[in-house]
C-alpha cells in the first residue's frame, strides 16, 4: 500500500458504524461489547483527500479504564526510525508485527481502527511507477483498517496501518495492501480488555 488515502468520514459516522456493529452482535447474543458510545462531531477532516504520512486522520479506540469509545485525530506514521518515508513507519507488515518484540505490547494494548473511503496506488508502466493513481475501495466506499497506535512525547498519538500480501485482484497493481477488518470483528479487535494479542491475530487471519 502506498502512502495516500481518502477519508471524508466524520467522528459521528465512525461512531455510528461501530454502534451498529455492537448492537447487531449483542442482538445475536454473540458478545457483549462492553462499550460506551457518546456524541461525536459530524465534521470530517479539513483535508480529507490525498492524505499522506505525517498528516492526521480520525482513529477510534476504546479507553480500557472507562470503556469509552475515543475518536481523535492521530498522526499517520511512527517517527524516529531510519527506514521508510522520512524515517516514518506508516505501514507495518502484519507478518512482521506478529513476531516483533517492538510491536507485541501495541498489539496487546494499543489496537484501534481507521475507517477510510479508499486509498491510492500508482500506475506501473515498464516497472516504473507513474504519478497517476488507481483509487482502490469497495462498493460502500468504506474500508475498516486495523491499526496500532502509540503515544508521543509532545501530546498527540501516532498510528501505523497493518498490511498484508495483496489479494489476486490487487496484486497486479501492488504487492501489498492494507489488512481489511471484517465488520463482525470490529468491536472484538477494539476490546483490548477481553481480547489479547493472540485473539487479535486470529481476528485478522480468519
Amino acid at each position: 500500500m502506498c502512502g495516500k488515502a481518502k477519508s471524508n468520514i466524520s467522528p459521528a459516522k465512525i461512531a455510528e458504524i461501530i454502534k451498529n456493529v455492537k448492537d447487531e452482535i449483542e442482538n445475536e447474543n454473540k458478545y457483549n461489547a462492553d462499550l460506551n458510545i457518546s456524541e461525536y462531531s459530524d465534521k470530517p477532516l479539513d483535508i480529507f483527500d490525498n492524505i499522506t504520512p505525517g498528516m492526521f486522520m480520525y482513529v477510534a479506540y476504546i479507553n480500557p479504564e472507562t470503556k469509552n469509545l475515543e475518536i481523535e485525530e492521530m498522526q499517520w506514521g511512527f517517527k524516529g526510525y531510519g527506514k521508510g518515508v522520512g524515517g516514518i513507519i506508516f505501514n507495518a507488515r502484519f507478518e512482521s508485527v506478529v513476531g516483533s518484540k517492538t510491536f507485541q505490547t501495541l498489539l496487546n494494548e494499543n489496537r484501534a481502527i481507521l475507517i477510510i473511503n479508499g486509498y491510492y496506488e500508482n500506475y506501473k508502466i515498464d516497472e516504473k511507477r507513474t504519478k497517476d493513481n488507481y483509487y482502490i475501495t469497495n462498493k460502500d466506499e468504506l474500508l475498516i483498517l486495523p491499526v496500532l497506535y502509540k503515544y508521543q512525547n509532545y501530546g498527540h498519538k501516532l498510528f501505523t496501518i497493518l498490511t498484508k500480501k495483496a489479494s489476486s485482484c490487487i496484486n497486479s497493481v501492488h504487492g501489498r495492501q492494507p489488512v481489511i477488518l471484517k465488520k463482525q470483528n470490529l468491536t472484538s479487535w477494539l476490546n483490548v480488555c477481553n481480547y489479547n494479542k493472540f485473539d487479535a491475530i486470529d481476528l485478522l487471519i480468519n
